[in-house]
């Protein structure tokens, strides 16, 4: 997940550099290969759903061992899934070590 701060436009250009970091990334620790598929989920904002998205996936597909590319566009009034399972994915991290809560301090 990549943090765009108020003085960058969150626009397609913004969208295309951090898909394609994540897909640097995936491919680094994959013995420098493509994946076969790859699954986009886009929301319906002009900054996800535009022709530039959409020339990326083209692109990938035609110069890299891509295959194919499924790109979903979530529903009106969707919840960020991804967004909640990453966050779901650090708070069982968080559960699993030692806490103290103030809570229970006293009666430890």
């Amino acid at each position: 997940m990549y943090r765009i701060f108020h003085t960058i436009n969150g626009d397609s250009n913004a969208n295309i550099h951090t898909f394609l970091l994540n897909l640097e990334e995936w491919k680094s620790k994959n013995d420098d290969r493509y994946p076969r598929k790859v699954y986009w989920q886009i929301d319906g904002g002009p900054e996800n759903a535009n022709k530039y998205i959409l020339a990326l996936c083209e692109y990938l597909v035609a110069s890299t061992s891509i295959e194919e590319i499924f790109l979903s566009r979530l529903p009106v009034g969707h919840t960020h899934e991804d967004i909640d399972a990453r966050y779901f994915k650090c708070c069982s991290h968080i559960m699993c070590t030692y806490v103290i809560y103030t809570c229970y301090i006293d009666s430890v």
